[in-house]
C-alpha cells in the first residue's frame, strides 16, 4: 500500500483505508487490517473505520469519538458497506452510492442525545453549551469581578478628587480667617 495524501473527494471509505500506510512488520498491533470483502456466507458486511485515532480496536471504531463529538469535533467513523464480489455490477454500484450518501450525512446531536450520551458514558459536561453566554456561570463571575474592580477604581479616583477639594477649601477658610484677624487688628 502506498501513502498518499487523503483526498477530501473520496467517495468510498475503503479508498480512505487504501491511502493509510499500515506497516504490519513494524506495527504488529495493526495486523488485523480491515477486511475488503465479507465472508463467503454474507452478501454484505458493515464496517466502521476509526478517524479519531483513539480507538482501542484501531483501525476499527469503538465509539471513543463520541466524547470528541460532544466537545464539538466532528470525528465520527467512516461507515462502509462491504459487498461480496459475487454480486452483480449493478448491486455493487447501489452499495457504493449507499456509502457516498452515508458519508455525506452530517447528523447534529441534539441536547437530549447529549444528556443520554453523558448518562451512558458517565461523562460530565464541563462547559455550558447554551448559545447565550449570559447563562454561563464563569461569564457571570468574570463580569461581576470586572464590575467590582472598575467600581473600586472609579471610587478611589473620586475619593482623591474630594480630598483635593477639601484641602483647597481648608486653605481658603484659613486665608479668610487670617484676613479677618488682620482686619480686626
Amino acid at each position: 500500500m502506498k501513502y498518499d495524501k487523503y483526498d477530501e473527494n473520496m467517495k468510498d471509505p475503503l479508498e480512505y483505508l487504501e491511502h493509510i500506510n499500515f506497516n504490519t512488520n513494524k506495527f504488529p498491533q495493526y495486523n488485523h487490517l480491515v477486511e475488503s470483502c465479507p465472508s463467503e456466507n454474507e452478501k454484505e458486511k458493515i464496517i466502521r473505520i476509526c478517524r479519531c485515532w483513539q480507538s482501542a480496536k484501531f483501525p476499527y471504531c469503538d465509539d471513543t469519538h463520541k466524547v470528541f463529538i460532544e466537545n464539538g469535533d466532528n470525528v465520527g467513523p467512516f461507515v462502509a458497506k462491504l459487498v461480496s464480489y459475487k454480486l452483480s455490477e449493478d448491486e455493487r454500484l447501489k452499495r457504493q452510492k449507499y456509502n457516498e450518501k452515508y458519508i455525506k450525512l452530517d447528523k447534529k446531536i441534539t441536547g437530549n442525545q447529549y444528556s443520554a450520551l453523558n448518562n451512558k458514558l458517565n461523562y460530565t459536561r464541563f462547559m455550558n453549551f447554551n448559545t447565550y453566554p449570559f447563562n454561563n456561570n464563569k461569564f457571570k463571575k468574570s463580569m461581576l469581578f470586572s464590575f467590582a474592580i472598575l467600581t473600586s477604581a472609579l471610587l478611589y479616583d473620586q475619593k482623591e478628587k474630594l480630598r483635593y477639594l477639601l484641602q483647597i477649601n481648608k486653605k481658603l477658610f484659613k486665608d479668610i480667617e487670617i484676613k479677618r484677624d488682620h482686619a480686626g487688628i
